[in-house]
């Protein structure tokens, strides 16, 4: 359970950063090349690497301030719901992101190229957070217990 912690902690840190450095203009490349966007709201690529808009920086934003604020609750199972809730989110924003047909939702939040991959990243550290490290603490709680 302390992967969870640890994840929502750092991870919580790690987007709250992302949300908020990426809205620094001069990070901020142009759309050239992007598609069209129905909201376009500070639309570039953030480190001319990852499209984003306004819609991918608040979110990311919460889900920052998300992560630090449970962190620092003594709640195991709160550390547990938002690394799970991080997998699930991040995890269909990566998947919607990889055909065309829904990797800008609808024309309002840029889901292609390396935004993908960040996604899939946090995704995959939340899953292993939220339900494998969390199954081997709790193995370990049963066997301890029920072996005694």
């Amino acid at each position: 359970m302390v992967a969870s912690k640890n994840f929502a902690f750092y991870g919580g840190i790690a987007l709250l950063a992302l949300g908020l450095i990426s809205t620094i203009p001069v990070l901020v490349g142009s759309m050239e090349g992007l598609p069209t966007l129905y909201l376009d709201a500070s639309y570039g690529r953030f480190l001319d690497q990852f499209p984003m808009n306004i819609v991918n920086k608040v979110v990311l934003t919460i889900a920052g301030i998300a992560g630090l604020v449970v962190s620092r609750k003594n709640n195991p199972q709160a550390w547990i719901n938002y690394s799970r809730t991080i997998f699930f989110a991040m995890g269909a924003l990566a998947l919607l992101g990889i055909p065309a047909a829904t990797n800008t939702l609808g024309g309002y939040y840029p889901l292609f190229g390396n935004v993908i991959l960040v996604n899939a990243l946090f995704a995959l550290i939340g899953g292993y957070c939220g339900f494998v490290a969390t199954r081997s603490v709790a193995t370990n709680h049963y066997n301890k217990h029920t072996h005694a």
